[in-house]
């Protein structure tokens, strides 16, 4: 506390204030570090994550669609039943092949290629066996096809195909509610950092404002009223000399201010005392020396008056 107390009044405020400005700026770098981070985070959930999940589970209802329109279209004995099936798996399988497009442009790690490759390398297999079968239908072979469709090769290439599918559709939602989660952290890890920091910055500012005004305010006010005395004609005011800042050094000013004063005026004293001293001892000679010339003018009054005397004897 003696060395701050001794530090210039400007320097005692640009450390105390630059304390404080320091841990809001510390403040201000952490909190836009984090929500960027959480921005960055949103923004990959909401152009990737989330996309992609909607994605793939459109391609996973379009590739059931396609394999249950399939087994319709081998239950079919009139050709609108058929045309209404070969109709609805098409439409399913443009749908399947626009997801699958959406996704592939959505994905950007080496883990979603490979899951992407595994997807379409695993159901285009199918979609083969599918195409195969629908030609058989065509060519009237439905026996053939039906065999070909329910094969359990056939089965095993659509399963593993969408298992692939699904495996993409999970790792998606994981990676997604891993960022949702990393954001809600983070949001929460922000808040109470910044509610610690602010709620210290402010107990900061009010231990600040106390010891300036513990150190800067008495010494005023007791020079002040110092001055005041001095105003006022008290000679014998005198102010704690503490520091060796500005207000320790206008403590010292004042009392050697009023000391420099104190011994003029008790010179001044002095002096008068002796002028004083002097006058009384001029006067007393001057009383003296009337009184000789008195003296003096008796005697020569008395001769005269005898030789007054002596001349008329002698008439």
């Amino acid at each position: 506390m003696s060395a701050f107390r001794n530090l210039p009044i400007a320097r005692k405020f640009a450390v105390a204030f630059g304390i404080v400005c320091s841990l809001c700026i510390v403040l201000g770098i952490y909190s836009f570090f984090t929500f960027r981070a959480i921005a960055s985070r949103s923004t990959d959930i909401d152009k990737d994550s989330f996309p992609s999940v909607i994605a793939l589970a459109e391609v996973r209802g379009a590739a059931n669609t396609i394999r249950r329109e399939d087994l319709e279209l081998m239950l079919c004995q009139t050709p609108a039943c058929t045309f209404d099936h070969r109709a609805k798996r098409q439409k399913s399988l443009d749908a399947y092949q626009a997801g699958v497009k959406t996704y592939e442009s959505m994905f950007d790690t080496p883990q979603e290629r490979e899951l992407y490759q595994k997807l379409t390398a695993n159901y285009s297999q199918y979609l083969d066996a599918s195409n195969r079968a629908g030609a058989l239908l065509a060519a009237g072979k439905t026996g053939d096809a039906l065999d070909l469709i329910s094969s359990d090769s056939v089965v095993a290439e659509f399963n593993t195909g969408l298992a692939a599918i699904s495996d993409s559709l999970n790792f998606n939602a994981k990676t997604g509610m891993d960022e949702a989660n990393f954001m809600a952290l983070a949001s929460n890890r922000a808040l109470w950092v910044n509610t610690g920091a602010t709620f210290l910055i402010v107990l900061l500012c009010a231990l600040t404002g106390m010891v300036l005004t513990r150190l800067i305010a008495p010494p005023l006010q007791a020079a002040a009223a110092a001055l005041e005395r001095v105003a006022e004609k008290d000679l014998t005011v005198y102010v704690d000399e503490s520091g060796t800042d500005e207000i320790g050094r206008l403590a010292t000013a004042l009392n050697t201010s009023v000391a420099s004063m104190r011994s003029v005026l008790q010179s001044f004293a002095q002096g008068a005392e002796t002028l004083s001293a002097a006058t009384t001892e001029i006067s007393a000679r001057s009383v003296e020396s009337a009184g000789n010339a008195h003296t003096q003018s008796s005697k020569t009054n008395q001769i005269a008056a005898a030789a007054q005397e002596m001349t008329a004897t002698g008439s």
